[in-house]
């Protein structure tokens, strides 16, 4: 494989970090809730009501961590029906 497509086929790094990795999202996720509530409140002097809150935590949860998590099973399906541990 030539260099630029073995760099293409590994997982995204980002500070050391498998940026695809469910745990990773979850860091993610987590901090972009805090960082984007405490922006909304502060920032731009918005108040925060309670299904607000709701709503973002269950929309940014399915938009970062769903395609991980997808990704991570239909993984791990691949990998058992080649053989591989």
């Amino acid at each position: 494989m030539t260099e630029p497509a073995a760099r293409a086929s590994r997982p995204a790094l980002w500070f050391g970090y498998d940026v695809v990795a469910v745990r990773a999202g979850l860091v993610i996720w987590a901090s972009t809730i805090i960082v984007g509530l405490v922006l909304r409140r502060f920032a731009f002097d918005r108040g925060t009501a309670t299904a607000f809150v709701i709503v973002t935590i269950v929309t940014l949860g399915l938009l970062m961590l769903g395609w991980r998590l997808v990704r991570t099973q239909t993984t791990r399906h691949i990998r058992q029906s080649e053989g591989s541990p």
